[in-house]
């Protein structure tokens, strides 16, 4: 029974939080026990308890009184680590560690059920033409657009076609997951083993290749493998949020590579493309909704599919309590929550700033201040890097805009944070989400 809750919890955290902060602080989470008014949640470290107190505590009570009617208290638990017991020395094959496997393609995710429009025709094309293996192909076939525009359903539909021609030569995984593998191989002195394994592959397919960003050794080898891949010709298929040229820390040959075959993006989608899109989710939910309903949630959620599922997933989930079908006022409701109050605008130093301040949770006249504790200096000069990264702002307007500092700070905070993201696993991902945020 807690099992079946946590799933649905989950999908409706899908639309309120950014796929990389699920991925990172929500699924490493194990629910425990479920009663009337509490659940027990598993969490890997007290890091991350803390971690997920500060950010999604509230979140996970708001969704869980959704889904039970109830207020319900949430408790954590961290995870025991046991020392493994002592034994005695081991042969080198056997002391390897087993290499994690690519991932399972969805089938769900199929061209069939992906809802073309102007902003994603020419991406659509590009991915049906690599699943077809059109001798016309341009390779590699790079997927780039914000969050929650469909990447990820076009490289699982490319794989989902190859699978239903009976087609199994495919790797098909996320970066992390891509990533984890070599470093296995890396640890277990079997990386010919492991690029055997992966340029033997007919295709291959990586989402979200950005996170290679700063990861030198990864770089190295994923060179090495898609150099194998391209001069046999095999068909290579990568996704991510930004272009290769805006990839921090990317190297330049790697960026000439992904930038010599086809690179396609995917954009905001129109409102006719939204309604659609909206009426075939519907249906997969169960929900009747009316045409003007449809037309209310396609004007208010302009630039993420993802949180018109999550929109969808709460009305699901207000329907099946009240056993009544979605009217506008129940809609509008919903609707007024913050986490879909999700028009795109335009990036500022000031928005930057603002979100900046709220990830770290300082008041924004804090950050801007004379403040010089740890506390304090870290925000300010990521909200400084992020100017420089996201907006191209000059040194000397960056400096002024943090109280009229001058450029040579703003340059210190940019390679401060630039060396971090280098030798540091957590600030890459923390910069790599704070950009998603701002972006959407």
């Amino acid at each position: 029974m807690h099992l079946a809750f946590w799933r649905d919890l989950l999908q409706l955290l899908e639309g309120s939080v950014t796929r990389e902060a699920l991925s990172l602080w929500i699924a490493p989470l194990k629910p425990l026990l479920l009663s009337d008014s509490k659940i027990v949640i598993e969490v890997p470290s007290g890091l991350h308890e803390r971690i997920v107190r500060e950010r999604y505590l509230g979140t996970l009570r708001r969704y869980a009184h959704v889904l039970r009617g109830r207020e319900m208290q949430i408790d954590f638990v961290v995870a025991e680590t046991p020392l493994p017991p002592p034994s005695p020395p081991l042969l080198p094959e056997t002391r390897r560690r087993p290499m994690p496997q690519p991932s399972t393609i969805n089938r769900n995710y199929t061209f069939e059920s992906f809802i073309v429009g102007r902003c994603n025709r020419a991406a659509y094309s590009a991915a049906l033409s690599a699943a077809n293996r059109c001798r016309r192909r341009r390779n590699p076939l790079f997927i780039t657009g914000s969050v929650g525009l469909g990447k990820t359903h076009l490289l699982q539909a490319i794989g989902a076609h190859l699978l239903a021609r009976g087609e199994r030569d495919i790797v098909c995984l996320p970066s992390e997951q891509l990533m984890d593998e070599l470093t296995a191989a890396v640890g277990n002195r079997t990386i010919e083993r492991g690029r055997r394994r992966l340029t033997s592959s007919g295709m291959i397919l990586v989402d979200d290749i950005h996170f290679l960003s700063g990861r030198n050794q990864m770089q190295e080898e994923f060179f090495h493998i898609f150099r194998i891949l391209h001069q046999k010709g095999r068909q290579i298929v990568l996704t991510s949020d930004r272009p290769p040229k805006e990839i921090h820390l990317l190297q330049q040959r790697l960026v000439s590579r992904f930038e010599s075959g086809s690179l396609v993006s995917l954009t905001p989608p129109s409102l006719r493309t939204r309604i659609s899109i909206l009426e075939h989710k519907a249906k997969i939910f169960g929900l009747k909704l009316t045409p003007d309903i449809l037309v209310l949630l396609a004007s208010r959620i302009r630039t993420n599919i993802r949180r018109m599922e999550g929109a969808l997933n709460r009305i699901a989930a207000h329907a099946a309590l009240s056993g009544t079908e979605p009217d506008r006022e129940i809609v509008e409701r919903i609707l007024e929550e913050r986490h879909f109050d999700c028009d795109e605008g335009l990036i500022t130093v000031r928005g930057i700033q603002k979100r900046v301040a709220a990830h770290f949770q300082v008041k924004l006249a804090i950050l801007l201040g004379s403040g010089r504790s740890e506390t304090i200096v870290l925000p300010r000069q990521m909200a400084m890097y992020l100017c420089r990264k996201l907006i191209c702002a000059p040194y000397a307007d960056i400096g002024a805009a943090f109280s009229g500092r001058d450029h040579t700070t703003a340059l210190h905070a940019c390679k401060t944070i630039e060396g971090l993201c280098r030798s540091n696993r957590e600030a890459r991902e923390m910069v790599d989400e704070l950009v998603t945020v701002i972006r959407t």
